[in-house]
């Protein structure tokens, strides 16, 4: 009874290890053929950090900047915002107040572009069709290292994309 019971619970494992294995190739097959696309950079806070620096310019900057060092093409903002049809790299921020002296935090960078939802007549809609994120705390006088952590996530992106397309 013990052979069943421990051949089962290590089919069960290697199956989901298989299952999590395939979304992520999914998630990164999605970025094949993508020439070009813009970014979106969103920063939530407690008003209590309104004193505090989110550098939303030069965070565009530094994720451009890595962008283009991988020979990625970004589309600027004018020409993003005339249409809904652009794919989207978008890093999002939300930094919270514990109240006992702590920030925890999350960030999420996703990719987003347009699909058609093949169950639901070609419905055209936008999907995030690749992402990582993180949650981590800092204490006030740590704040600052919130900005590159999350623009260290861009590196993973970068791999991706230039695992399929460079």
């Amino acid at each position: 009874m013990k052979t069943i019971f421990s051949a089962v619970c290590i089919a069960l494992c290697i199956c989901q290890s298989v299952s999590a294995q395939n979304e992520v190739l999914r998630q990164i097959n999605s970025l094949r053929g993508i020439t070009s696309f813009g970014i979106s950079i969103n920063v939530e806070h407690p008003s209590s950090l309104n004193d505090f620096d989110f550098d939303l310019s030069g965070i565009r900057k530094e994720i451009q900047d890595k962008l283009e060092a991988a020979s990625v093409s970004v589309i600027g903002d004018d020409e993003l915002r005339s249409s809904d049809q652009y794919p989207l790299l978008s890093l999002h921020i939300n930094v919270l107040r514990a109240g006992n002296g702590t920030y925890p935090y999350s960030v999420e960078l996703a990719f987003y572009q347009p699909v058609k939802l093949t169950l639901n007549r070609d419905v055209g809609t936008v999907a995030a069709t690749w992402q990582t994120s993180f949650v981590a705390i800092v204490s006030h006088d740590l704040l600052e290292h919130i900005t590159p952590s999350a623009i260290n996530l861009v590196d993973s992106f970068v791999n991706d994309f230039a695992s399929v397309n460079l």
